[in-house]
């Protein structure tokens, strides 16, 4: 690697998505219309020409691929850093001006307590329905 490709930026995901999109679109398109030239019926040719992409596409796009996965780890630094900042402005960590944020609910006493009714609320969880609520059809 050189120290301008370690410098620069990554690209925007959604670019890097298309380039590499696109180019492993033509590498199968080449390879299907190279057979197709040599009086592959079609649909075969494009068969052959997705499986041979396959490993070509590890050879000859590795610097796509590779600003791909930049683009995706920068991402996913960006969503890391959003979500955290978004926990800590809702955890009311980070009031405006010194103001309290008020609390939408009252937190259990100690880390790892929690009410039964609100399981979803402080995880990703989903409480289990009463069945007592909607009784089953018939």
């Amino acid at each position: 690697m050189t120290t301008e490709e370690t410098s620069s930026p990554p690209r925007p995901l959604g670019v890097a998505i298309a380039r590499y999109g696109l180019a492993r679109a033509g590498l199968i398109a080449a390879v299907a219309s190279a057979q197709v030239a040599a009086r592959v019926p079609l649909l075969v040719a494009l068969m052959v020409a997705l499986v041979v992409a396959f490993p070509l596409s590890l050879l000859l796009l590795k610097r796509l691929r590779r600003e791909l996965n930049d683009a995706l780890a920068a991402h996913a630094r960006r969503r890391r850093a959003q979500k955290a900042a978004l926990r800590a402005q809702l955890s009311g960590e980070a009031g405006s001006a010194g103001q309290a944020q008020p609390e939408a609910h009252p937190g259990p006493e100690r880390p790892g307590e929690h009410h039964p009714g609100r399981v979803g609320e402080d995880r990703d969880e989903v409480p289990t329905p009463d069945p007592t609520d909607h009784p089953p059809r018939r």
